[in-house]
């Protein structure tokens, strides 16, 4: 039973993770359409792309972590 739990931890971890860069990616690389559409760059693309898919994997890793400390991740993680 402790296997079970394990893995199926893990398994959340992962998709967490995984759910997480792909909301990165997405994020960078609209940031990047963005910028290059409306040609008004704040910074250089590569900087915008970096920042949104670090931000996307902390997102990710940020849910796992209130998944395990509150019922209710996702109104926790709007907050």
């Amino acid at each position: 039973m402790v296997q079970d739990r394990t893995i199926e931890g893990t398994r959340r971890q992962g998709m967490s993770l995984a759910a997480g860069i792909g909301a990165g990616a997405v994020a960078a690389v609209g940031s990047m359409g963005i910028q290059l559409a409306t040609g008004v760059h704040i910074a250089s693309l590569p900087e915008v792309a970096w920042s949104a898919f670090v931000a996307g994997i902390a997102g990710g890793l940020l849910y796992w972590v209130l998944a395990h400390v509150v019922r209710r991740p996702i109104p926790a993680l709007w907050g």
